[in-house]
């Protein structure tokens, strides 16, 4: 696991590299003995790797609608879980309200806290804002991680008025950009100190 940056505003995904995570996808389900581990509006729902790394697949009308690629991660001492990958069928009602299932349901259970990715699209950062407000709603723990000086710094948001505070600080496209990030966690985060 590597220690990484990050929340900086980028294009949306590359066709090219959807579809071909999608394909590869369809040939592992349609080439193993996986089955889904729960569903959603009566799709299949499929849960492949390992507590490391793995993907959350739906499944519908023979296709994928929705993946999600997920990593632990290192993180200022902290072990996270990360989103370093998703894609969405927009044209599916399938995948209404699946994002948040997952993240709140699947994602924050398994890994305890989960840190924005390094580089998000515009979608992207819209999902952890409003993920960010939902968080609030569920008492979770919301922060402010900004690593752009030399002493490293968690700031936790306590309210949207926290949130409208931050965000310009949070999701830019900025080089400094690459050393922000929200996390939303179960319990309470403290950077550990140095030498600890």
């Amino acid at each position: 696991m590597e220690n990484e940056t990050a929340t900086k505003i980028i294009p949306d995904l590359e066709t090219n590299l959807v579809q071909y995570v999608r394909e590869k996808l369809r040939e592992k389900l349609d080439s193993s003995s996986i089955k889904p581990k729960w569903d959603w509006q009566g799709a299949p729902v499929y849960e492949i790797g390992d507590s490391e790394n793995g993907y959350v697949v739906l499944w519908h009308d023979n296709e994928v609608q929705y993946f999600v690629r997920v990593r632990r991660i290192r993180h200022n001492g902290f072990r996270l879980g990360r989103q370093v990958l998703l894609w969405r069928n927009p044209k599916s009602d399938v995948t209404n309200g699946f994002a948040q299932k997952v993240f709140f349901s699947v994602l924050l259970p398994k890994y305890g806290a989960l840190i924005a990715d390094k580089e998000q699209t515009k979608n992207g950062s819209a999902f952890w804002g409003n993920a960010i407000v939902s968080a609030f709603d569920r008492n979770l723990h919301v922060y402010f991680l900004d690593r752009r000086s030399r002493k490293t710094q968690l700031t936790e948001l306590l309210d949207e008025h926290d949130l409208g505070k931050y965000r310009k600080e949070l999701w830019g496209t900025t080089p400094s950009h690459l050393l922000t990030f929200a996390i939303i966690s179960k319990t309470p985060l403290v950077l550990r100190k140095k030498g600890s």
